[in-house]
This record gives structure tokens, sequence and C-alpha cells, in this order.
């Protein structure tokens, strides 16, 4: 049930099958960043135009090597979005900031809904 394997995690064989498909279509889309959780191991990375970020855990000591607990606090404003990694002991520092674009979907019709009149 994730998209992209975190290196260095042992994980690797909880990568949803169809996942190539998946990064494609958001990707394809203009999907500018993804969002995810659960590996427990937070990282963060660039494919093609698409960052994905991934959030570590705060609820679990049981992490490998020198890994903190941790979790993602972000602020999204109407010309840029800002992402701090934060751990329970109050240690906080920015790991992303970016611009937002202004651009047009690049989604297919098939993925638009028609409004009934």
């Amino acid at each position: 049930h994730h998209l992209i394997s975190v290196p260095n995690t042992g994980r690797e064989r909880n990568i949803v099958n169809d996942a190539g498909d998946v990064l494609e279509t958001v990707v394809d889309a203009g999907v500018d960043m993804v969002l995810c959780g659960h590996k427990h191991v937070p990282y963060l990375w660039r494919v093609e135009d698409l960052l994905v970020v991934t959030a570590g855990t705060v609820s679990c000591l049981r992490l490998r090597g020198k890994i903190e607990p941790s979790y993602n606090i972000i602020y999204v404003r109407e010309k840029e979005i800002d992402i701090y990694r934060r751990s329970p002991f109050d240690k906080i520092e920015k790991i992303l900031g970016v611009k937002r674009k202004e651009k047009k979907s690049k989604l297919s019709d098939k993925f638009i809904k028609e409004k009934k009149q």
C-alpha cells in the first residue's frame, strides 16, 4: 500500500502491485506533491516534477538505526508551501520550501466528471 519504497526500510514488499501505473497517472496529471505515511521513516524525494514526502511516526519507538520519531507540519499558503519535520523532543527542521505554481490541470477527460444541468 505504498507507491514508492523508502530506501533502507526493508519493506519493499509493501508496494502496491500497480504502483508504476499510479505514479505514471499522477505525473501525467501534473500532480506536484504526494504526501505519504505509514513507513515510519521520513523521506523526501523528487520523481520528475513530482515531490514525494513521506512522514515518519510519532507513536512508535521501534525504528531502525538512528531514526527519531517524527511527524510533518505542512503550511500551505497562497504562493508557497513549507514542510517541517518535528520530533516529540522539540526538535524541528524545515525540510521543504517551494513556491506554488500556477498551472492548468493536465487531467484527461476520463478523470473529469461532467456537471449535470
